[in-house]
């Protein structure tokens, strides 16, 4: 029962993609989207009917694997190409310009999280390569305060413990499943080391009129200083709800650890975060490792 369950369901699954093809060909076929943009729904149908008729000789397997191989291939050929490709540090965000490429073929929200995600890798390794070692670019720090900062040095005895937890507890599973579980708990070390060194290499800027907000690669927002009619302290809360009702009508840039600055706008804004832009409010929870510089240096 269960077996003939999971077949009928993924002959529906098949059957939704193939509808999302044939919207997606309609709209290719009103110059709306490139015809790239079929590749990867397509290549999964073979993939997905692949998975389905197993059983069948060999043709469905060996079409399975090639799309899937060259699928692979091509994305990994074309993140090569726009990163060697990339413009001089500042003139665009690296996860900007790796998306780019890839929108011809997937949505924008997917192209932009992979993008941010090859980057904060990239961030990590660098990092551990000798980058913590550089210099800190011009603007306002604000990881100094930040609870990442006491968390850092730890982190090596946390994943040294919990390499040795994990082998006492995971002692009666294969091999090949504790090996898995080792690269994803190496690669949450990783994720934390990019974002990091993403606060450390975003700081918050002011160039003449024009702000800009980071959160290392987790959002940033930009601003002009006529836009800011206040910033101070966050006012004082009667109870937990009223401070939660009030953190939902600002675009949270916050630390854990440091202490925030409420900055008021004339208009809604909207932040970029990590599937692209985000809803438009009037107010801002930022911090800063020097937070009256930071005051001075946006009021209008």
């Amino acid at each position: 029962m269960s077996g003939s369950f999971l077949h009928a369901f993924g002959l529906a699954l098949l059957a939704l993609l193939a509808l999302r093809i044939l919207l997606l060909a309609a709209k290719v076929g009103r110059g709306r989207l490139p015809w790239t943009r079929l590749l990867v729904p397509c290549v999964l149908m073979v993939e997905g009917a692949g998975l389905l008729f197993s059983h069948a000789p060999g043709p469905w397997r060996i079409a399975k694997l090639a799309t899937g191989a060259a699928l692979e291939a091509g994305l990994i050929a074309l993140m090569i190409r726009a990163f060697l490709r990339q413009p001089p540090e500042g003139s665009e965000l690296p996860e900007d310009h790796l998306a780019t490429p890839l929108r011809a073929f997937l949505p924008p929200r997917v192209s932009r999280l992979i993008a941010k995600e090859t980057v904060l890798l990239g961030t990590s390794f660098r990092f551990i390569a000798g980058g913590w070692r550089r210099a800190d670019p011009s603007g306002y720090s604000y990881h100094r305060e930040s609870a990442f900062a006491a968390i850092l040095p730890a982190l090596p005895l946390l994943l040294l413990g919990d390499l040795v937890l994990l082998e006492v507890l995971l002692r009666h599973l294969k091999p090949a499943t504790r090996l898995i579980i080792h690269a994803i708990d190496l690669y949450g070390v990783l994720w934390v080391l990019g974002l990091w060194a993403s606060f450390r290499r975003r700081p918050h800027t002011v160039t003449g009129e024009a702000i800009r907000l980071h959160k290392g690669l987790l959002a940033h927002l930009d601003l002009r200083k006529d836009q800011v009619a206040s910033v101070g302290p966050l006012p004082e809360f009667q109870d937990d709800w009223a401070r939660l009702r009030f953190h939902r009508t600002a675009h949270d840039f916050r630390m854990p650890g440091s202490t925030p600055l409420l900055v008021e706008l004339n208009a809604p804004v909207r932040p970029i975060g990590l599937l692209g832009p985000g809803r438009a409010k009037t107010r801002v929870m930022v911090c800063a490792d020097d937070p009256r510089a930071f005051q001075e240096a946006i009021r209008p």
